[in-house]
């Protein structure tokens, strides 16, 4: 078994977990009680609810390769999508001149990259 692969998804969970019952109330509801157009806010949340599979699939890919070696592909491809979130979280914070601090999304993917990045090499 690849402890780190399992790290990474402990990691990937973790993300998912936060984003699902601390951001949801925090940034996605909110949202909805905006005066913004109801199809911005139908968008807006069903990206958001999108973004919540994908954070569980990609950790479950992680334990599932971590579990049966012959499934590494997996974590290739959630590996490569957890750098694309990293490499748009930190776009999105400069472009937009947010805070490092503020919007942390891309502290939990740096973490999960890291993490996924020397399972992938340990093989």
């Amino acid at each position: 078994m690849n402890t780190l692969l399992i790290a990474a998804s402990t990691a990937g969970f973790i993300t998912f977990a936060v984003h699902t019952w601390i951001g949801t109330p925090r940034v996605a509801l909110p949202l909805l009680e905006t005066d913004l157009p109801d199809p911005v806010k139908c968008i807006n949340y069903g990206s958001w609810h999108g973004m919540t599979v994908c954070l569980f699939f990609m950790a479950s890919a992680f334990a599932i390769a971590a579990i049966y070696p012959e499934a590494i592909e997996l974590a290739w491809f959630a590996f490569l999508f957890n750098v694309s979130m990293l490499i748009l979280s930190v776009t999105l914070v400069i472009k937009m001149k947010q805070s490092f601090k503020r919007i942390i999304h891309w502290i939990m993917f740096s973490t999960t990259a890291i993490l996924a990045g020397f399972g992938l090499l340990a093989g």
